[in-house]
């Protein structure tokens, strides 16, 4: 049997770490802070297109910088379930899914009810779950994470310490408030 080079072995020990630090948490919000702070033009501007590809450039450049397969339109892999996740996995006979360290969602419409978008975060199983939406301003982004927290508490397959990284893009004041939230 072969043993995995040193950079696999280095790459799983840094994204292991990574995993169960706070410090990836802080590296993604800084990544979407840098993409709506660049990127989001105002609400009714001649370009007001919402940044998908600037989100999925950030993140998978940052996910790849941390020894992870990046699926996503554009990415290592095509886009499979989730608009981007994070894994690892073992290739050869039929590969194997090892770890799926983030799925993100992102949806651009304001002001809705939970939709069937971060329905797919809330059953699934990874490290970080990210939900990136946009809203009128900070009170409707604000009222959206509530949503979001009671269907994750509402959820019956949720278990105590499922993250999530709930942004919201506030048009009014042009700014990205994020949260938080650990399932109880």
């Amino acid at each position: 049997m072969r043993s995995p080079g040193i950079r696999k072995t280095i790459a799983w020990i840094w994204s292991a770490y990574m995993t169960n630090s706070a410090e990836l948490v802080t590296q993604i919000i800084s990544a979407l802070d840098a993409v709506f702070t660049t990127t989001y033009p105002r609400e009714g501007s001649a370009n007001d297109k919402y940044p998908t590809t600037g989100i999925k450039e950030a993140l998978g450049q940052l996910g790849r910088k941390l020894g992870f397969r990046v699926g996503a339109s554009g990415g290592d892999e095509k886009e499979w379930l989730y608009d981007m996740g994070w894994y690892t996995y073992e290739r050869g006979m039929g590969g194997f899914l090892t770890k799926q360290t983030m799925v993100l969602e992102s949806e651009s419409s304001k002001d809705r009810e939970i939709d069937g978008d971060f329905m797919k975060l809330v059953q699934a199983r990874a490290d970080i779950r990210i939900w990136i939406f946009s809203a009128k301003n900070s009170e409707g982004v604000n009222s959206y994470i509530q949503r979001c927290k009671e269907q994750v508490r509402r959820f019956q397959g949720s278990q105590p310490g499922d993250r999530y990284i709930l942004a919201g893009f506030d048009f009014a004041d042009h700014r990205l408030i994020t949260e938080i939230h650990v399932a109880p």
